[in-house]
């Protein structure tokens, strides 16, 4: 027997702007960023392997939404 578990994986997100951190587990790093997403926070591409993160009351300001 397999416990989901052994395939979690906990993701840390740091915001760019207010250094809020936000912790999850999740069983892929795709599925975070898209729950992420879903939560508000916004991720921008900054370089081919970097992208620049704000979190949900940080994203209105740098955004303008």
């Amino acid at each position: 027997m397999s416990n989901d578990l052994d395939f979690m994986t906990t993701l840390s997100v740091l915001c760019d702007r207010c250094d809020r951190i936000d912790e999850s587990l999740f069983s892929d790093r795709a599925r975070a960023t898209a729950e992420l997403s879903d939560a508000g926070w916004v991720f921008i591409p900054d370089a081919p392997q970097h992208h620049r993160q704000f979190c949900p009351s940080c994203a209105e300001m740098v955004t303008g939404a």
